[in-house]
């Protein structure tokens, strides 16, 4: 078995789980762990469960954040090609749930000072998943 869920969360929780996370999406019949797993195995089926996740768990607030970070280290870990490309086969209302998620996690904020030059990085680094 891999431990591909928990060698994430060492970098984005310091060794914790998203525990919140975890216990939304388990309430909506998803294993979170196998769920991420099968992402960073790069099955397109288990993208297209956290994209749903995303969009029809109903995270709240904590479980967001832990979903959020969850987005932002596969799309650095998968590459964008991967990741902008099983987001690009989803329903509108899901892409804009990941990308709100996403925007969240990276620091972006309509209007904000200085978000207009993180918006263009994303969408530089970033092309297929940050679509204009």
């Amino acid at each position: 078995m891999i431990h591909a869920f928990e060698d994430a969360t060492k970098i984005e929780f310091g060794g914790g789980y998203p525990v919140d996370t975890i216990e939304v999406a388990a309430k909506a019949g998803y294993n979170y762990e196998q769920v991420i797993n099968g992402c960073l195995l790069k099955k397109e089926y288990s993208m297209h469960d956290l994209f749903w996740l995303t969009r029809y768990a109903g995270f709240d607030a904590a479980s967001s954040e832990g979903n959020a970070a969850v987005l932002e280290f596969l799309l650095k870990k998968l590459g964008d090609d991967f990741f902008g490309t099983c987001l690009s086969k989803e329903s509108i209302d899901i892409k804009k749930s990941v990308l709100d998620m996403l925007y969240y996690d990276f620091g972006y904020e309509k209007g904000i000072k200085g978000g207009n030059k993180i918006l263009q990085h994303l969408r530089k680094q970033y092309p297929k998943t940050f679509k204009k």
